[in-house]
């Protein structure tokens, strides 16, 4: 029984290169100012990355206290303090004299934990800790990572909006053709009806492709905790490197 995952041949022509751990500003790689800063605004204005935040920091502190209460303690105290007591009380050589007390206290404790029960308690606040931290980072991570694929399918809206724009400006233009043609008389009235439906789906391709650009874009503004308004001032996107494979 070979439970094991092939893929010598699917990937047989690919180049791999090492995979490592996601920086945690991995879309740096991409070398675009204005994708980083998008970034930046979305992970800056997301409240629930913030709540991640707080978690984290509170799990690490209750982890610190915790690990206070299983080590040894050691306290101090000193005053100093002045008193005459008068004749009336006290007969000289107490009374009518000025004295200062001095006094110091030290306090050492440490409970010991016999049965691994305050160490067990450690550990698990730590792990909590831990477990916090890594759930921040996932959060970063994953709103990263839908900013940039909104930020692709942005750029992908254009490129698509170019296409149905190119194929209107072709269809139109041939249309023109046929036209004359027809007053020719060299292609009939069927070749122009054919034509004029070709520009009409053209027409409402540039359409769609346009929606398309105004979608991606208040997608994006979306993650960016922000109106639709703010797609607007988001310029056009370079298209992003295709970086090799890593496993």
């Amino acid at each position: 029984d070979d439970s094991s995952l092939s893929a010598q041949r699917s990937l047989g022509g690919v180049r791999l290169d090492p995979a490592a751990w996601p920086a945690q500003d991995w879309w740096k790689a991409y070398h675009d100012s204005q994708l980083d800063a998008l970034v930046d605004e979305a992970l800056a204005g997301n409240p629930g990355l913030a709540i991640a935040d707080a978690r984290a920091r509170e799990a690490i502190a209750q982890a610190g206290i915790v690990d206070a209460a299983r080590k040894p303690s050691l306290s101090g105290t000193a005053s100093v303090a002045g008193a005459k007591i008068p004749t009336t009380l006290l007969p000289e050589p107490l009374g009518g004299h000025f004295g200062i007390a001095k006094y110091g206290i030290l306090d050492f404790g440490w409970d010991f934990d016999i049965w691994g029960g305050k160490r067990a308690a450690w550990q698990a606040a730590l792990g909590n800790a831990r477990a916090a931290q890594v759930e921040s980072q996932a959060a970063r991570l994953t709103l990263s990572a839908e900013v940039v694929g909104a930020y692709a399918a942005l750029a992908d809206a254009y490129a698509q909006r170019d296409l149905a724009n190119a194929e209107l400006q072709r269809a139109q233009a041939f249309g023109k053709l046929t036209a004359q043609r027809v007053r020719a008389g060299i292609d009939s009235k069927f070749q122009q009806t054919q034509i004029d439906a070709e520009i009409a789906d053209a027409q409402a391709q540039l359409a769609a492709a346009e929606n398309g650009v105004r979608s991606s874009g208040i997608a994006l503004a979306v993650l960016l905790g922000r109106g639709p308004d703010r797609a607007l001032d988001i310029a056009r996107p370079k298209p992003l490197p295709v970086n090799a494979i890593a496993l």
